[in-house]
């Protein structure tokens, strides 16, 4: 059985497109609430302003992130690791869907910068969470490198074949176990 969508979900996925397709700068309104198939009003009665919208596109591309990791981290084994693997295996997940979401994210930070203060809070205790019982300096690294690997699809630039990009995963995976501080696993 299909699942029913929201308004307001068919709303952010609208927006998600008209900014990859046009930009953040160039998402209008009136573009978003033409290709949601609903009218002006109805976006806004969702969104009352552009604003508004990207928050909300954020807030729920975060969410999606979020439940992705949580379901990559019920399936690794329960180590203090954990949790900074599901972030690096998130980036291995539906390739081309990440891709999708950092284009967005990116296309939503060149328009407006100052957006990218939530981001931080978010990364800031992210790296808190995951340095329980970890090398707080290794996970560091071992995020960045994650995300490195992920900016380069994301432009296009993928510097590593598929195989090296497994063993760069890889590497990384066994790194967070080394990372464990002694007397927490």
């Amino acid at each position: 059985m299909k699942k029913e969508i929201s308004v307001k979900q068919l709303i952010l996925n609208a927006a998600e497109e008209v900014t990859m397709e046009h930009g953040a700068s160039n998402m209008t309104l009136n573009a978003v609430a033409k290709k949601a198939g609903i009218s002006k009003g109805g976006l806004l009665y969702h969104f009352p302003s552009k604003d508004e919208l990207i928050k909300g596109m954020i807030s729920h591309m975060i969410e999606d992130q979020f439940e992705i990791m949580k379901n990559i981290s019920e399936k690794l084994p329960e180590t203090p690791s954990n949790k900074i693997k599901s972030h690096v295996l998130l980036w291995c997940h539906e390739p081309e869907k990440r891709k999708h979401f950092h284009a967005v994210i990116i296309a939503i930070l060149s328009y407006n910068p100052e957006i990218i203060g939530p981001f931080k809070e978010i990364h800031s205790n992210l790296m808190k969470e995951f340095s329980k019982g970890m090398d707080p300096v290794m996970i560091k690294i071992i995020s960045l490198a994650s995300m490195g690997l992920m900016l380069s699809d994301v432009f296009n630039a993928r510097l590593f074949t598929d195989k090296e990009q497994k063993e760069i995963t890889d590497k990384l995976l066994e790194l967070a176990d080394k990372a464990i501080i002694k007397g927490e696993e």
